[in-house]
Order: C-alpha cells, then sequence, then structure tokens
C-alpha cells in the first residue's frame, strides 16, 4: 500500500496518493512507516493546492512521530513557508527549535541566518544583528555569512548609526575580498559619503569598485552612474555626462538605471542651455517607453516655452 501510495505520488496523482497513505496511517503499526506516509501525505496535498492540510500534516508529523531523522528538516520547512507568508513570527518558533535541538551544523547555521531574517521582518533590528553576528562567530565558515553581514549594515543605516554601518561595510570588503560582497560594500559605501557630501571619498569608493574582478555588469552600471551623480554634484559635467552615457550605451537592459541616467544627462544640458541636446535625450526616453516619460514630456514643453529656440 505504501509503495502504491508512492507510485501514484509519483504520478502526480495526489488524490489517489492521499488515498493511499491514509489507509496506511490506519492501519500500519511500523514507526517508519508511520511517519513517511504522514510526510508524504502532507506533501501529496501540498503538491494538490490544499496548504492547510499541508502544514496541518508536517505538524501533526513533528508531534506523533519522535526520533524521525528528518524532523529539523519539517521544521525548515515550516519556518520557511511562515517567512513566505509575512509571518516571521510564527516561522521564529520553528527555527528556534532548530537551534535548540541536535541537528547537523549545515542546517543550524542556516537556521540562525533565517531567524535573523525573521527578527528584521518583524522590525527588531537589535535580535537581527545580533543573530547575524552569532552567526559568524559561531560558524565562520558559513556561506550565509556575507549575507548577514551585509544585512546588518543594511539595518544599521536605518537605524541612522551611519558610522557603524560603515564599520560593517569596510569588515565585509576585507573579509570577503574580490567577490560580489565586495563589491557591493564599496556601492554602499560610496552611497554613504555621497550623503555626507563626501565627493573625494565616494569617488574613491566606486573607481576602487571598478577594479574589482568579480565585478558582473548589474554593478558596473549602477557603479557608472553613481559616478555619475558624484561628478555632477562636483561641477564636472563633462566627467558625468561620460558616466551617464556609459549606462546608456553600455548597459541599455537595466531600463531603470538607464532612465535615471539618461535623466542625469538631460538635466547637466539642461543646466548648461544645450536645449537641442536636451531635447534629443527626452526624445529617447519617451520612444524607449522609460518610466521617466512623462517627466521627460513635461521638460520637452518647458523647453519649448522657455527656450527662446
Amino acid at each position: 500500500m505504501f509503495h502504491l501510495a508512492a507510485a501514484y505520488y509519483n504520478l502526480k496523482e495526489f488524490d489517489k496518493a492521499i488515498d493511499a497513505y491514509s489507509q496506511v496511517i490506519k492501519t500500519s503499526r511500523d514507526h517508519e512507516l508511520l511517519w513517511r506516509s504522514i510526510y508524504q501525505r502532507s506533501w501529496a496535498y501540498y503538491h494538490s493546492g490544499r496548504e492547510k492540510e499541508a502544514i496541518n500534516g508536517f505538524v501533526d508529523c513533528l508531534n506523533r512521530v519522535s526520533g524521525m531523522p528528518i524532523s529539523a528538516d519539517i521544521r525548515f520547512w515550516l519556518g520557511q513557508y511562515y517567512l513566505q507568508k509575512e509571518k516571521p513570527d510564527k516561522a521564529r518558533v520553528y527555527f528556534m527549535q532548530i537551534l535548540s535541538g541536535k541537528v547537523q551544523p549545515e542546517l543550524k547555521d542556516d537556521a540562525l541566518y533565517q531567524l535573523g531574517i525573521c527578527y528584521m521582518r518583524i522590525g527588531n533590528y537589535k535580535a537581527a544583528i545580533k543573530e547575524f553576528r552569532s552567526l559568524e562567530r559561531r560558524f565562520p565558515s558559513s556561506e550565509f555569512i556575507p549575507e548577514g553581514s551585509l544585512k546588518t549594515a543594511q539595518m544599521q543605516i536605518k537605524m541612522k548609526k551611519n558610522d557603524r554601518a560603515k564599520a560593517q561595510l569596510r569588515h565585509l570588503r576585507s573579509r570577503f575580498p574580490q567577490t560580489v560582497y565586495e563589491s557591493i560594500a564599496l556601492i554602499k559605501l560610496a552611497e554613504l559619503s555621497e550623503q555626507e557630501k563626501n565627493y573625494q571619498r565616494a569617488l574613491f569608493y566606486l573607481k576602487s569598485a571598478l577594479r574589482s574582478s568579480a565585478l558582473v555588469d548589474e554593478f558596473k552600471a549602477q557603479i557608472y552612474f553613481e559616478l555619475g551623480k558624484v561628478w555632477s554634484e562636483m561641477n564636472r559635467d563633462e566627467q558625468a555626462l561620460d558616466a551617464y552615457l556609459k549606462v546608456v550605451y553600455l548597459y541599455p537592459h537595466y531600463k531603470e538605471l538607464a532612465g535615471k541616467a539618461y535623466m542625469g544627462a538631460a538635466k547637466i544640458y539642461e543646466n548648461n542651455k544645450e536645449y537641442e541636446k536636451a531635447e534629443n535625450i527626452y526624445e529617447k526616453i519617451i520612444d524607449g517607453q522609460f518610466s521617466e516619460e512623462e517627466t521627460a514630456r513635461e521638460r520637452l514643453k518647458w523647453i519649448e516655452e522657455n527656450s527662446g529656440e
């Protein structure tokens, strides 16, 4: 009966699988067969769109059968399920149960990271940062450390603790050199420097990021856009235009950034009263159906009414 249920499951005939697993659950006294049937029936419920029955089944599996080798896996899945459903308080319970039990270290570090995410979603940034730091201390080789470190810096920025955020980002950069995380840290450091109007420092970080061997196109586009903003703030129009136009010509598939770069270049032309060049860019924005299209139309109308041409 168990193998028949498994066959139905593999054929995606989930209703028949559920019936067969239910028969096993009612009649079998075999410990392993029992928990496997409850577990697989729960998946059958889930894949047939009956999420409530699936969740109840997984919880029932944990409550009814002790000593299962996959107890931690079930708890982890339940935790992730509730995180996806934006119920971090419920998810937190399952991740904490994993951390308090005897499970393999590779699952514990993931659970600790997910626990930090739960606190982050709840808005308890102090608790989240504590968990991410605990992750780095307890599992120094964990693959989740760089993400936890980055999220720590992001929360510190939201908490208006920029000095701590900068220290965290510098730590991230030094801990993971020549990786995508170094690039992200440098970009974030540049953004903080821009906010503080320390443009020379922002340029230093952005140029350092461009030298990273792990730099992907998305970050290159973002760096050139940030360079455009910084050069523009420093009234270095030629350099700013060069950076903005690199974004639109080299990375046009990153449409959101390309639209912003177009607008940055057009603003420089307008400020310099090079209205024909500004009009040309606004028309490209309209033709390309960028999200800045409405603003571009307004600027074209303004130029027509005020440029004296």
